[in-house]
């Protein structure tokens, strides 16, 4: 009996401490999961505002440009003059100017036979030399070089024999500018229209084809000249 009621008591007290083991262990906490509500949200691209343009007009270096913005819209255009010097570039464009070559020494081989579109100077018309005389010619206003000054006349040939039978000998052109600061840059464009038409000079003077007229170009004090002669 007194076994029985020992291994009673041994049991009893074994559930026990078994049962106040399980309590001091702390259970692991369970995870919580929280769900994210998804909002969309629509991404609105804002339309660019319009430029109220505000143009720059074209040049012969850009074509039309917004000042605002800085875009664009056509093509370059051409430059302010073709005969004297663009205010855009600085350049001197003389494809309109009348600079002379050999077939000008050619048509006005005698004083009959110089072109209608120049007329003789008012105040200057012709004097006497040695041999013949000196006959003074004005171009037209549209083909004088605008930086140019106009002297009463441009062209001064030099006929061999009588008003009535004569045939030309030099033929002279002047060019003056009015800035004296630009005289370098005259003489470089005349320079330039020649060396484009003729080639590469001998120092500053061609030669034509047939060997029988010289053209040459000389800077003054105070303007360039262009000379013609022939060996006739």
């Amino acid at each position: 009996m007194n076994k029985i009621t020992a291994f009673l008591t041994a049991f009893l007290m074994c559930i026990c401490f078994t049962a106040c083991e399980e309590s001091s262990v702390e259970k692991p906490e369970e995870a919580v999961t929280t769900t994210k509500t998804e909002v969309e949200t629509e991404t609105k691209t804002e339309a660019p505002t319009e430029c109220d343009h505000k143009w720059i007009e074209a040049t012969c270096e850009s074509p039309k440009i917004c000042e605002i913005c800085g875009e664009t819209e056509g093509q370059k255009s051409d430059h302010s003059t073709h005969t004297g010097k663009c205010t855009a570039c600085g350049e001197y464009i003389l494809d309109k100017a009348f600079i002379p070559d050999f077939d000008d020494f050619v048509d006005c081989v005698g004083l009959s036979e110089v072109p209608s579109e120049f007329k003789l100077s008012s105040s200057m018309s012709m004097s006497q030399t040695d041999t013949g005389f000196d006959a003074y010619f004005c171009i037209p206003n549209n083909k004088r070089i605008e930086s140019c000054e106009n002297l009463g006349w441009d062209i001064c040939i030099n006929y061999t024999g009588t008003e009535d039978f004569n045939i030309i000998n030099t033929y002279t052109m002047n060019y003056v500018p009015k800035n004296q600061n630009e005289l370098d840059e005259l003489y470089s464009a005349i320079f330039n229209e020649y060396e484009k038409k003729f080639g590469s000079p001998t120092g500053n003077t061609w030669t034509h084809s047939t060997g029988e007229i010289e053209l040459s170009i000389a800077k003054a004090s105070n303007g360039v000249s262009v000379f013609m002669k022939s060996s006739w």
